[in-house]
């Protein structure tokens, strides 16, 4: 998606051997008002911010071969100031196992 900007902090930790963590916070902004076409929030006002995203993750390798994830993520964008004031928050979450084959 272009016109689309993205200022944002993230946090890893690597607990142990086996345990990882991540986390992160996202805000969207638009760089212009042109290009944005189809976003699936319905536009108010010609303002620029979309909204704040926050996501978690941890990740458990018990084998070099073999890792499992699970994470969690929230999108706001009655934070911002183009969705309406009741526009729905967005959720997100993930589940995945990885295995590496050689």
């Amino acid at each position: 998606m272009s016109g689309l900007s993205v200022i944002g902090i993230n946090y890893a930790a690597r607990l142990n051997n086996t345990l990882a963590f991540t986390a992160s916070s996202s805000y969207f902004v638009l760089s212009d008002l042109g290009t944005v076409q189809g976003y699936p929030i319905d536009f108010d006002n010609e303002g620029f911010c979309l909204g704040p995203e926050f996501y978690a993750s941890v990740s458990w390798g018990p084998m070099s071969d073999l890792r499992f994830s699970a994470g969690f993520g929230i999108f706001v964008p009655a934070l911002g100031n183009v969705a309406a004031s009741d526009e729905k928050t967005k959720w997100q979450f993930d589940l995945s196992a990885t295995i590496s084959l050689y």
